[in-house]
Parts: structure tokens; C-alpha cells; sequence
């Protein structure tokens, strides 16, 4: 089957979709033209793994999952009634290579891993130093969620969101993996 070209999956979202309109949570939905940059800065390959947390309704996690069917991919997301949409859309979609969970990361067991980690979820210290435990390749998150800047080469993207047309800038870089024992943790 060849790729799901990503502009197609937005045309699945219907303005019932617009979450702060149903159910009053927010949603950081990012426009359409964010997803060539996002697939920039991660820069996937077949094989890859990717912890995508903070996936709302699914549209750029969706996107980017149906374009590259070779890597794997796992949203977390603690909104139920995002998760119900990005869900639908899964199943219409029919992509194998996605697991959505309704659950919160910082609950997940430290030794789960992936290869490549998103989020653009503003929750604080703990999520995001959780977030840098879980990669072991290329971590992209909003530049607010970086503790560390000084002495890292990060690759940069400005996004703007769906909606307002807020510009964000997301930072990508590859994640040092610390060593414990002698051992590459």
C-alpha cells in the first residue's frame, strides 16, 4: 500500500472535531503545512519507534503515521474525547502501524523506550524530563519544554496552530543517552 499522502488526513477531522468547541478541553492542534516540518525534524526511517504523547485528536500523529507505514507509532493522550476522535479516525484510516492509549506518560513503566519521542503537551518538569528518559534517538518538543538549551545542537521549526495562527517553536535534537555501570542505558 503506498504512503497516505499527510494533507489527506485533516480532510477526515469535521468542525465537531474542534474540541474546545465539544467538550471544552484544548487541543494544540497545528496547522496542516506544520507536518512537513515536524517530519523534518524528526527525521524517521523504517524501523523507527515513535512515543507520540500529547497526540489530541490525532491529526498531525495520524499524518505522519499513514506517510511513513515502516515506523511505528504510540499516542498517549489523557483527553477521552480526543482520544475518541483520533481513534475514529484510525479506523477509518485502517493504519496498522499506530496504538493509541488514553493515559497519562508519566504513568508509563521507565523502561518503556522509542527511538524518536513528540509532544507539544505543557505539563511541566516531570513530564518533560520523563519524556527525555523514554528516547533514545531524536526528541522534538516546544522550545518552553527544553530544561537544557546551553551545549546542544537542536534543529528548529516554527509551526503555527490551527485556529489562532500563533506561531510555536518546536526543537529537535539528538538525545545523549546516559551511561549507568558501564552500560549504555
Amino acid at each position: 500500500m503506498p504512503p497516505t499522502p499527510p494533507w489527506s488526513v485533516y480532510r477526515l477531522y469535521g468542525r465537531e472535531d474542534c474540541l474546545c468547541q465539544s467538550n471544552g478541553y484544548f487541543s494544540l492542534n497545528l496547522r496542516q503545512g506544520a507536518l512537513h516540518e515536524i517530519d523534518r525534524l524528526l527525521e524517521l526511517r523504517p524501523g523507527d519507534r515513535v512515543g507520540w504523547v500529547g497526540c489530541g485528536d490525532g491529526r498531525e500523529l495520524l499524518s505522519l503515521a499513514g506517510y511513513h507505514p515502516g515506523v511505528r507509532f504510540e499516542g498517549y493522550e489523557i483527553n477521552e474525547a480526543a482520544l475518541r476522535v483520533a481513534s475514529r479516525v484510525l479506523t477509518t484510516l485502517g493504519l496498522q502501524n499506530v496504538s493509541l492509549f488514553y493515559r497519562d506518560f508519566i504513568t508509563v513503566a521507565n523502561d518503556v523506550q522509542y527511538t524518536h519521542v513528540y509532544s507539544t503537551a505543557l505539563a511541566g518538569p516531570m513530564l518533560y524530563d520523563r519524556l527525555r528518559l523514554a528516547c533514545t534517538q531524536r526528541l522534538c518538543m516546544l522550545d518552553k519544554m527544553w530544561t537544557v538549551k546551553k551545549g546542544r545542537e537542536h534543529n528548529v521549526a516554527t509551526v503555527r496552530i490551527a485556529g489562532s495562527g500563533e506561531q510555536r517553536a518546536l526543537w529537535c535534537a539528538n538525545v545523549v543517552v546516559p551511561v549507568a555501570r558501564g552500560l549504555v542505558v
